[in-house]
């Protein structure tokens, strides 16, 4: 889990106006079967964004942790792919030649061209940072042409850039500063720098052409007053983020630094989150974000500012001091007044406008809906084997087929989808409704006749063991992780007259000469019965939102008996699903995100998992029987 994804989360959920749910609670309100969708409207990418750069509220730029780049020219309503090899070296190359030849002695004709950040210096002027060769790519014309700029440095990756007006710098853990004069055309390295490659540097901040700090690895803070020509160590403080001179620890290793005047400043550092109001001289230890959200109003767009803020509550509007800067988290600015977050979640005036995904423009096909079902976050429309998505309230995009028509769909608490077809199988699919498969999964098909409203077949699941003598239930268990596991097997006898259980534990991994530990005990019936009642209840529970947190997976099968000529049923294998964070709905994962930092992935709002759930019943009432005289 990153935690610039989690606290991207609480601040657009929390800070911002409370409304990360604007338009998804009403989904669907006003619509139904009927509606016409573009089926040619499709998600692009399911990579998360990385970095993401507006040059007005129209275009923007974007680049996901699978170095996909995407470009929009609507707000980010669609999308398409960015070549940076066909948009950047060729059109580089025709400007240079007037014919797109390529260099085979450039290495970036070769595809290892890999671009980072993409910082606009006006409208019209922009700067893309290559991250695998030391270049950059300028462009005076909106994005229209590039040109290659040549860094005068043989190490290529940087830490931080940073731009007042047409002046840049640019800077790199192995210890160079480098520094433009005129929105990146031309670069030389500044020779007085104060990094090397033992401490490099890894933050910077101006608040004017000349007056600069600069942080490095190993704690030490820099001042420049004539535009990082020449540099001054700072001195260190009790309790600061700045390392005294000589030491030896670099337990303030910083990350990120932003000075508003030349007085007032806030830092983040491995050490925590600090504040200076008097030039560095003292500085006030603050607490993170994250733990102040009912402290903060929405945030801001200070003039000026390349970064979005949050306000104090308590604060004056007029004093920059009740402000203070967003530094975890990758933002852009979107025109005057609006950010755009990590999440391609939209912001204006401190109101969320909508949530973005990486959808394609469409075409001019159309094709009707004829059915709606309504999820907690997002809403699913199909039509004959086509079905749609609509995640922000306004567009809907095509997902998958299925082989069949659908006849109605279901989607889960899980986050799964279940889909009856006109042949009427069922099929299930991941939550992101793209692959579906035919299921003949029991609580596959007891739980679609719940969702729509079907009475649901007692042979489907194993209630008939509460009811019927003799009746018998098998509960096999367990977890598996990185380290290992355990697995046990519950068997409880109930017959007319008492009842008992057989209890094997075996750990996975074990040695050989290790045996299991077995049991074999007498109950009384109304204890089998409640230990029955109690995994059964476990195990046909509606699942809650999905747990993507750690490498711990839980498993569970039951069996059972019913009577001397009744049904036997199973087994019935309760699945622990698999997810990347990325297939989440954003309000799941912020919520699973926060409660894994807390330690406890299973006291997010709403989850529950099945096999889970079973696991520990069946744990806890083995642990009883195995530990009871």
């Amino acid at each position: 889990m990153k935690p610039t994804k989690l606290l991207a989360g609480i601040i657009s959920a929390s800070l911002l106006g409370g409304a990360a749910s604007l338009g998804l609670s009403c989904l669907g309100a006003g619509i139904g079967p009927g509606l016409e969708v573009d089926p040619d409207v499709k998600r692009l990418s399911h990579c998360d964004p990385r970095d993401i750069s507006f040059r007005n509220e129209q275009e923007g730029w974007l680049r996901t942790a699978c170095d996909e780049w995407f470009r929009t020219a609507d707000s980010g309503r669609s999308w398409r792919e960015f070549n940076v090899r066909e948009e950047m070296l060729v059109q580089e190359r025709e400007s240079r030649s007037g014919a797109a030849q390529p260099d085979e002695s450039d290495d970036s004709s070769n595809g290892s061209l890999r671009l980072t950040d993409l910082l606009w210096v006006s409208s019209t002027e922009g700067l893309a940072l290559v991250n695998d060769a030391p270049m950059a790519f300028r462009t005076e014309d909106g994005g229209r042409s590039w040109t290659r700029i040549t860094l005068p440095v043989k190490n290529h990756f940087y830490s931080r850039l940073e731009a007042v007006g047409e002046r840049l710098w640019l800077c790199n853990t192995e210890g160079w500063i480098l520094r433009s004069d005129d929105a990146g055309r031309n670069w030389k390295e500044l020779t007085g720098a104060p990094f090397d490659e033992s401490d490099g540097c890894t933050t910077l901040s101006f608040v004017d052409a000349s007056d600069g700090w600069a942080g490095g690895q190993s704690g030490a803070l820099w001042h420049t007053e004539d535009g990082g020509e020449t540099w001054k160590r700072m001195a260190a403080t009790d309790d600061g983020p700045v390392t005294p001179e000589g030491s030896d620890s670099n337990s303030h290793y910083w990350r990120h630094l932003v000075r508003i005047t030349p007085l007032l400043a806030w830092a983040d550092t491995d050490n925590g989150r600090f504040r200076t109001t008097d030039g560095g001289k003292t500085w006030e230890r603050l607490k993170p974000l994250m733990e102040r959200v009912q402290e903060l109003r929405p945030v801001v767009v200070r003039p000026g500012s390349r970064l979005p803020w949050v306000a104090h509550a308590s604060g004056d509007a007029r004093d920059a001091s009740s402000f203070e800067p967003v530094m975890e988290v990758r933002f852009s600015l979107w025109g005057e007044q609006g950010v755009v977050t990590d999440d391609l979640e939209f912001f204006q005036a401190g109101a969320k406008v909508r949530q973005g995904l990486i959808l394609s423009a469409g075409g001019s096909r159309r094709v009707t809906l004829q059915g709606i079902e309504q999820a907690r976050n997002s809403s699913w429309g199909w039509a004959d084997d086509l079905v749609f998505q609509n995640k922000d309230g306004e567009t809907w995009f095509f997902t998958g087929r299925l082989p069949t028509p659908v006849v109605r769909l279901a989607a889960l608490e899980s986050g799964f989808l279940l889909a009856r077809g006109a042949t009427g199988e069922l099929f299930r699919s991941n939550i992101r409704g793209e692959k579906w498969e035919k299921t003949e999964n029991l609580l596959d098909v007891r739980d679609f006749a719940a969702r729509v409203g079907e009475p649901v077949p007692p042979v489907f699941a194993p209630d008939c063991v509460l009811s019927a003598r003799p009746a018998s239930l098998t509960v096999r268990s367990g977890m598996t992780s990185c380290g290992g596991g355990m697995e046990s097997t519950l068997t409880l006898e109930l017959g007319e007259q008492g009842a008992s259980a057989e209890v094997e534990l075996d750990f996975i991994g074990r040695a050989p000469w290790e045996e299991p530990r077995k049991l074999q005990r007498p109950l009384a019936r109304q204890q089998a019965e409640a230990a029955a009642q109690a995994l059964i209840q476990a195990a046909l529970r509606a699942e809650g939102p999905l747990n993507c947190a750690g490498t711990t997976k839980n498993f569970a099968t039951l069996e059972w008996t019913c009577g001397v000529e009744g049904p036997r049923g199973g087994p019935l294998e309760l699945r622990m699903p698999t997810c990347e964070e990325d297939e989440l709905e954003p309000a799941d994962l912020k919520a699973l995100q926060k409660a894994t930092v807390s330690g406890d992935a299973s006291k997010a709002p709403g989850f529950y998992s099945r096999p889970v759930a079973v696991a520990k019943e069946a744990q806890r009432i083995s642990k009883e029987l195995l530990e009871s005289p």
